[in-house]
């Protein structure tokens, strides 16, 4: 159990980071998603688990990847 609880911590961390590099704000998850602030917040600290979130997140980060490259 530990070790899935490692992995999560793990992924959420670095998907924290892919979203600060990218200069993507919570505030700008949340509206994309539906929900609060507050909830992106616990969702990437680990208190919460919300998939619309997680894929929410990862499909900003994958926009911004985009332009990036095609800048």
């Amino acid at each position: 159990m530990k070790r899935s609880t490692q992995l999560t911590r793990t992924t959420l961390a670095r998907l924290r980071k892919q979203l600060h590099d990218r200069g993507i704000q919570q505030k700008t998850v949340a509206a994309e998603a539906g929900v609060s602030k507050h909830m992106v917040s616990h969702v990437l600290a680990g208190r919460a688990v919300s998939a619309n979130v997680v894929a929410t997140a990862k499909r900003l980060i994958a926009d911004a990847k985009a332009k990036a490259c095609a800048a």
